[in-house]
This record gives C-alpha cells, sequence and structure tokens, in this order.
C-alpha cells in the first residue's frame, strides 16, 4: 500500500489549486468567451460567471487538473481581454 501512495505523490484534497478567480471581467463577457480563453490550457470542469451587481465582472474556473489551472494562472493573468486586463487568482 505504501508503495501505492508513493506512485500516486502527495495527496492533494479535491479542488486544491483547480479553482481559478478572474476579476476586471467585461460586462458582456459569456461563458462561450470564457471556455475558448481558458480552454486553450486544458479541460474544464466548469465556469460560473457573477450576474448579481456585487459579483459582476468576476468569474471562477474551474479547470479538471491541477497543472493546467496553473498554466493559465502563469499565462492570463494580466491578459487583455474585450478592453480590459483581466486578473487571475487561485482560490
Amino acid at each position: 500500500m505504501a508503495a501505492a501512495q508513493a506512485r500516486a505523490g502527495p495527496k492533494l484534497p479535491p479542488g486544491a489549486n483547480r479553482i481559478l478567480f478572474v476579476k476586471n471581467l467585461s460586462y458582456s463577457i459569456t461563458g462561450e468567451d470564457l471556455y475558448d480563453l481558458f480552454g486553450r490550457y486544458g479541460g474544464i470542469r466548469q465556469i460560473r460567471i457573477g450576474n448579481e451587481a456585487k459579483t459582476k465582472g468576476t468569474a471562477f474556473v474551474v479547470f479538471d487538473d491541477v497543472m493546467d489551472a496553473k498554466n493559465a494562472l502563469e499565462h492570463l493573468n494580466g491578459f487583455h481581454l474585450q478592453e480590459r486586463y483581466i486578473v487571475v487568482r487561485v482560490c
């Protein structure tokens, strides 16, 4: 059993570092726009776009894989999208 654990690497809690928080989005952004952009970096499980007064211009992007999320974060933080520079953070 110890050998199987060693091969699998350290166990991460579900959702660890796979969720990115995105802000400074255009209010007219669509889920399709975000799938097109973030999907370049790996499989996406879910995108949630803020639709209330306090959450407009924000989104959560959930990747299938931690490394894909990390890669997207490194490439897209500060990316120019629809006349805005988006801010991407790990949740």
